[in-house]
């Protein structure tokens, strides 16, 4: 403030005021403006800020992947899209348990879609036969023997002879006999059968080296194959059986090459076999049971003595036999049991002891 002015405002106090003048207003300090606040911290929020940015860049550049803690552990973070399990981990066993550890259970084994049957098996249905009647004898290398009713006894005694689509009624002891020297028969989509009370004793018999039966149906005889070497019986089904001391389904007493695939075989008498393979009249091996459905008799199975390289697998047994499924008397070298059970559940059978 100039002296002037101080001079003035002296003037002024001293002179008597009107009413309605105020008075010379007194000296009031200029306020000196101040910072605020946003201002004084800005350079600290933009180095924060900065600071920020920089150390997300630098995680997000690094190759470390995080870890992530599931029920107490640690496990790498799944891949995206994949599902991580946040199962607790199993508890300890309690030590001082009295019980015994739970055994697994074996799983069941599946079946075939479907066993042989009437249907599916025999003279097809809508087939004309011709009609032979009484025994008929098979001479001819080569010969085809088909689309025939033969109400008698059916004697093979050439090779290579074939019978088809042809069904067999017999009342004698036989209902097909291939004799020595008649190699390689081959009978299928044909019906094996004796005659109403008749009491036949065998179905098939195997005479000669070569026999192989495809989708036949053999039954109402008291054995419904008597098997040597070179056997083959595939998709076939042997049932209805005549009960006798020695009711067989398949019984092979020596030789080599015997098979028996997806073939249902059941002897419904109490007494003998579904299949027996023995060595009575020679040795037997190299023989293979597979993915057949067998049951009944006293034994199901039974494999006598001497049998060797024998292979029993993906088989299904019934509960009928009166004894029980096996009887197994052979010992190694090259037995093989793997992939049986029970029909009836599909729970795994044997091995035998």
């Amino acid at each position: 403030m100039t002296p002037d002015e101080d001079v003035l405002r002296q003037m002024f106090q001293e002179v008597q005021v009107p009413a309605g003048v105020d008075r010379w207003p007194a000296r009031v300090p200029r306020p000196v403006p101040r910072r605020t606040r946003s201002r004084r911290f800005t350079p600290v929020l933009v180095g924060l800020l900065i600071a920020g940015v920089l150390l997300a860049t630098a995680v997000i550049a690094s190759p470390y992947r995080p870890h992530t803690t599931l029920g107490g552990a640690t496990a790498p973070d799944a891949p995206a899209g994949a599902t991580v399990s946040t199962a607790p981990a199993p508890s300890s066993p309690t030590l001082n348990s009295t019980s015994p550890p739970a055994t697994p259970a074996t799983p069941p084994t599946s079946a075939p879609a479907a066993w042989p049957s009437e249907t599916t098996t025999g003279v097809p249905a809508g087939t004309a036969l011709g009609t032979h009647t009484g025994d008929l004898r098979v001479d001819k290398a080569g010969q085809v023997v088909s689309d025939l009713l033969v109400t008698g006894t059916v004697t093979v005694t050439a090779p290579n002879v074939t019978i088809r689509r042809t069904r067999i009624v017999a009342s004698g002891q036989f209902t097909v006999r291939q004799l020595p020297g008649a190699t390689d028969l081959v009978i299928e989509d044909s019906e094996v059968s004796g005659a109403k009370g008749a009491n036949v004793q065998y179905g098939i018999v195997q005479g000669a080296s070569g026999l192989e039966v495809r989708r036949s149906h053999v039954h109402g005889v008291q054995q419904g194959i008597e098997a040597a070497s070179k056997a083959t019986i595939t998709d076939s089904l042997i049932d209805g059986l005549v009960r006798s001391d020695s009711t067989t389904g398949v019984a092979a007493r020596g030789g080599t090459g015997l098979t028996i695939r997806h073939s249902v075989v059941v002897n419904p008498t109490a007494g003998g076999t579904a299949v027996a393979v023995y060595a009575d009249n020679g040795p037997q091996h190299t023989v293979i049971i597979d993915t057949s459905l067998l049951g009944g008799g006293q034994y199901t199975l039974h494999v006598g003595a001497g049998v060797t390289d024998i292979t029993v697998s993906g088989n299904r047994f019934t509960r009928s036999a009166t004894a029980g499924p096996i009887r197994w008397d052979a010992a190694p070298p090259g037995n093989r049991w793997s992939g049986n059970a029970w029909n009836d559940n599909g729970a795994r059978l044997g091995p035998p002891a």
